[in-house]
């Protein structure tokens, strides 16, 4: 029995995962690196101190916050080139109508998880938040998806994660939580193989009510 899902934010529900590959890109050179596109668009999912752990080494990290700021702003800048996914409003609405509990942990920190969450009109579908900064490690160690279904008041056996990449598919499986893959019509591979592949965000509808029906 589905009682509880939590959402991913970016490259799941917010059509983001572009901007904040050329956010990176325009940071690093501030911070003195020259990475391409095709090497960090992969490492999105990661909360921020490990992606710039990854990219130029644990140097890097105090040095990325140091432009945190720059970073903020130029994806709040250019949220007009970032939507969200079609059926994002749809899908949220009818699991609020089942009585489906409905979180999201995203690698965000939360004051620009604040601002995504009032500029895209989100807020009041969701149960719960957590943010990046709000757990000692990043995906895909599952401590932020135990904290959003533990704020949910679900055992994660109950639940369903649903997510974008491997980062959220790993700590699923950790959990025991039902994995969701969503490929919003984009090739995905991950090693780690989710229970359940949906091309589309409205597909989530049907897959629960099948599987609550059992």
């Amino acid at each position: 029995m589905i009682k509880g899902i939590v959402f991913d934010l970016d490259g799941t529900l917010w059509n983001s995962v572009d901007l904040l590959v050329s956010a990176w890109v325009e940071t690093l050179k501030l911070m003195g690196y020259n990475v391409s596109r095709d090497y960090i668009k992969p490492l999105i999912g990661l909360n921020g101190r490990e992606i710039a752990r990854r990219i130029a080494g644990e140097d890097a990290v105090s040095k990325f916050l140091q432009y945190l700021d720059f970073f903020d702003k130029y994806i709040i800048l250019h949220f007009n080139e970032a939507p969200l996914f079609n059926g994002a409003i749809e899908t949220l609405s009818e699991l609020r109508k089942r009585d489906i509990k409905v979180g999201l942990a995203t690698s965000t920190p939360r004051r620009r998880l604040e601002v995504i969450l009032d500029y895209y009109k989100i807020r009041q579908f969701f149960d719960t938040t957590v943010a990046g900064d709000e757990v000692l490690y990043s995906k895909p160690d599952p401590v932020i998806y135990l904290k959003a279904f533990s704020q949910l008041n679900i055992e994660p056996k109950n639940g369903m994660v649903v997510g974008d990449t491997e980062y959220d598919i790993i700590p699923a499986k950790r959990i025991g939580a039902f994995s969701v893959l969503v490929v919003n019509n984009k090739g995905r591979n991950v090693d780690e193989k989710p229970d359940f592949i949906v091309n589309k965000l409205n597909e989530i509808i049907e897959l629960v009510d099948s599987l609550n029906k059992i």
